[in-house]
């Protein structure tokens, strides 16, 4: 059975200190295979884009310029 492909959308606002745990368990979910996942950085200033880039290079990362707030994020996340 082939699992079709699920988009997983993360949105930080300064939560690098949350993100290793948040990403380490979308890693061991058993569809990981056709998970893709997005972190929609909403303007963080506390080095999220940085952590992101350095230890978690498989994430594709969505970076706002300004904080849009949690539905913002989600709308930036899951546009192509």
């Amino acid at each position: 059975m082939t699992v079709p492909p699920t988009r997983a959308v993360v949105v930080s606002w300064n939560g690098a200190h949350l993100l290793p745990d948040c990403l380490a368990s979308l890693r061991t979910q058993t569809a990981a295979d056709a998970l893709e996942v997005v972190v929609v950085d909403n303007a963080s200033t506390d080095g999220t884009a940085e952590l992101l880039a350095r230890e978690h290079p498989w994430v594709r990362v969505v970076r706002s310029p300004q904080n849009v707030g949690f539905a913002g994020g989600v709308v930036l996340g899951t546009r192509g």
